[in-house]
């Protein structure tokens, strides 16, 4: 018939039939169509490179057509469609960036039955660089370091670091990259971006800190105590303005070997006994300071020895211990004839009075007056050479009691039966301090010793009016009566026996409990009140016939908590006093900041807490559900920093601090605004160019059509 599908037609045949008789009857038409197979579609996929965590746009047919029908298969075989559309979701091709993968779907059209080859679409979705810093923890003021970072991802990497107070850019071609630094103070290095040749990523890398020791002087002044000494004395090496952070090793200058032991510097000058000598010796000083090369001090001293000086006599105080304010001498026993001997205060060496002359017997040198204990050495000299004596002498001085101090007691009148506290201001340490019945002098209780601040003598209890004074007693000092004298008056009467509690005995420093008074008296008053000195921790509360509930307001260390009742005759404590333990808690009103309030996608800050509070721990968290961040790091006292990872969306941090069994969120939340992947404000930026499929042929499925028309 000549029929074929080779190529788009309209081929027409007719047909008739002739009987038997001859006869032809009129024609049939027969018509085949062979339409034309449709190009594969032509798709408009911007971008079709993303990055993980990115905002997904759907490809499209870029130019549909009117009648066709647009099938997405997820297999280049076609067997599995996905949904039909010009327009379709990114749900609906499985389309996805939360993680990295290349995923392909192939489009065909459909016409008048005919389907096209199938146009192949692919979505790359990047994963996201990451990086780690590593670092060297010390090095010498004016030496180099390096910091290493290594990425993952896929080269070259653009990435940024910062001292705390600039931010570095910097670009890597190889992973890790060594990056020099030569910091002059100890400086905290934090990681702050990262991106490859793809895509920006996160950094979760801890910070490097770099401590930077300062090399040690070596111009200071070196001189010996004793220039020449006698054989079997010994002298000191003194380092004037020795610094701090510094230690300092006395050598020989002959062969460089260690005398005695380092020493650290301490702003001051510096002793280095150089240890018996018996010879002629020239010394010099090493310094260390951290990972610092030593240095020995440009100064070296020679100490002569020559001559002899008995060094072994005895030594001692005529007195000790002696009060404050008065002197005692020191005695030297056997004291040589042509001899001279200095006293000395030990600690420095300083010269106490003039020499006094060796007469063969005894001497005694006064100490001069004294207000602290104090060690007394003896150099003794004879013209040709000086040696410390080998003995020392102490002398213990006790405080003078002040007569002066302030004392008070109770405003009020006090009940009969109730027990009063006599107090007393800025008590002396070292002085001990006895209540007396100023009638007779009679003791009333122990004595209590000075604390530098207010003491409580307790008078016990009290049925009549009584006066009393207090005896101060310092060691050897003479006991002395106190100017102020107290009186007492017992009048009028309350139950003091009522029971008294607390809802909680332990609990942690700025928090409180209640006290609990059963059975209050109409017509009294009653206020919580310090045991130690009676000041006021609660208002005053009537009493109502039944249990008071009094809050103790809010306590920072552990107290004893006593209850004042008072009515309009008297007032009294309450017999029972509770003690109330309170653990160390944070101070939850620290200052929180950001290192960087507004960061580039996939990029880290840190959260920074200021003044952190010594052995408190501090724990970053997400602030919409409290998730942890990072392990928790303990406080220094000074600013600590709380990496914060990587971010891909605006993130409120807050951070949670404890010790002990305390524990609570600081006051203050920071939130951190996070940049869109793609932000013009970051680089790289993202690759945004509009990407046209070409139509890749492939093997097409589709079988030629033949509709007939009759």
């Amino acid at each position: 018939m000549g029929f074929s599908s080779a190529a788009p037609a309209v081929q027409t045949i007719f047909i008739t039939e002739i009987n038997g008789s001859g006869c032809e009857s009129a024609p049939s038409s027969i018509t085949l169509i062979v339409n034309a197979t449709p190009a594969a579609p032509a798709i408009t996929f911007a971008p079709a490179t993303y990055c993980v965590g990115d905002v997904l746009t759907a490809p499209f047919v870029t130019a549909p057509g009117g009648s066709s029908t647009y099938t997405w298969y997820s297999d280049a075989g076609l067997t599995t469609a996905l949904t039909t559309g010009t327009n379709p979701t990114i749900a609906q091709l499985g389309f996805s960036s939360a993680t990295a993968a290349i995923t392909s779907v192939f489009v065909t059209e459909t016409i008048s039955g005919c389907a096209s080859a199938a146009t192949q679409v692919t979505l790359t979705v990047n994963p996201l660089p990451t990086a780690a810093m590593a670092g060297t923890i010390s090095i010498c003021n004016g030496q180099s370091t390096n910091l290493t970072f290594t990425f993952t991802g896929t080269g070259p990497w653009n990435y940024s670091y910062s001292d705390g107070i600039t931010t570095f850019p910097a670009v890597a071609a190889v992973s890790p990259a060594n990056v020099s630094v030569s910091p002059t103070a100890t400086t905290t290095y934090t990681l702050v971006s990262v991106s490859d040749a793809n895509c920006t990523g996160t950094v979760s890398a801890a910070p490097v800190t770099i401590t930077v020791d300062d090399a040690p002087s070596v111009a200071l002044g070196v001189t010996a105590s004793i220039g020449t000494v006698c054989s079997g004395g010994t002298s000191d090496i003194e380092v004037a303005a020795s610094e701090t952070g510094v230690s300092y090793q006395l050598r020989n200058n002959a062969d460089n070997s260690p005398v005695g032991s380092a020493v650290a510097g301490t702003g001051a000058t510096l002793l280095l006994p150089t240890g018996a000598l018996t010879a002629t010796t020239t010394f010099n000083v090493l310094a260390t300071r951290g990972v610092c090369p030593p240095a020995q001090l440009t100064t070296t001293v020679t100490v002569t020895v020559a001559g002899a000086i008995d060094a072994g006599l005895t030594v001692t105080a005529t007195a000790s211990p002696i009060c404050e304010g008065t002197s005692s001498s020191i005695q030297i026993a056997a004291s040589e004839s042509g001899v001279t001997y200095q006293l000395r205060n030990d600690a420095d060496d300083s010269l106490i009075g003039a020499p006094v002359a060796g007469t063969g017997g005894t001497i005694t040198i006064s100490t001069g007056v004294l207000s602290a204990a104090t060690t007394f050495n003896i150099l003794a000299s004879n013209g040709t050479c000086s040696i410390e004596l080998t003995n020392l002498a102490t002398v213990a001085v006790d405080v003078d009691p002040d007569p002066a101090l302030t004392v008070t007691g109770p405003a009020a009148t006090l009940c009969t039966g109730g027990v009063a506290s006599i107090l007393i201001n800025n008590s002396e340490v070292g002085v001990n301090y006895q209540l007396r019945n100023d009638a007779d002098d009679s003791l009333v209780g122990t004595s209590v010793a000075g604390t530098g601040g207010v003491i409580a003598l307790s008078t016990g209890a009290l049925a009549t009016t009584t006066t009393f004074n207090v005896l101060a007693t310092g060691g050897v000092c003479a006991p002395v009566e106190l100017t102020t004298i107290v009186t007492v008056t017992v009048a009028g009467s309350i139950d003091l026996t009522l029971p008294v509690t607390a809802d909680q005995t332990v609990f942690c420093a700025g928090g409180d409990t209640n006290i609990n008074v059963a059975n209050s008296e109409v017509g009294v008053d009653y206020q919580l009140i310090n045991n130690a000195d009676d000041s006021a921790l609660s208002g005053v509360v009537a009493g109502t016939g039944g249990t008071l509930v009094i809050s103790t307001g809010t306590l920072t260390a552990s107290t004893d908590v006593s209850v004042l009742a008072s009515n309009v005759s008297c007032a009294a404590k309450l017999s029972t006093v509770v003690s109330l333990t309170v653990n160390p808690s944070p101070d939850l009103s620290l200052g929180l900041s950001a290192l960087s309030s507004t960061i580039c996608f996939g990029t880290s800050t840190a959260i920074q807490v200021a003044n952190s509070e010594v052995g408190v721990s501090y724990q970053l968290r997400n602030n919409s559900d409290n998730t942890t961040i990072g392990a928790p790091v303990t406080g220094t006292g000074s600013t600590l920093s709380l990496p914060t990872g990587g971010l891909t969306a605006n993130t409120s941090f807050n951070v949670f601090a404890s010790i002990g069994g305390c524990s609570g969120q600081l006051v203050s939340v920071v939130t951190i605004t996070v940049l869109p992947s793609g932000d013009p404000l970051c680089a790289p930026v993202n690759n945004c160019a509009t990407v046209v499929i070409t139509p890749i042929e492939t093997p097409a499925r589709v079988v030629p059509c033949y509709p007939m028309v009759r």
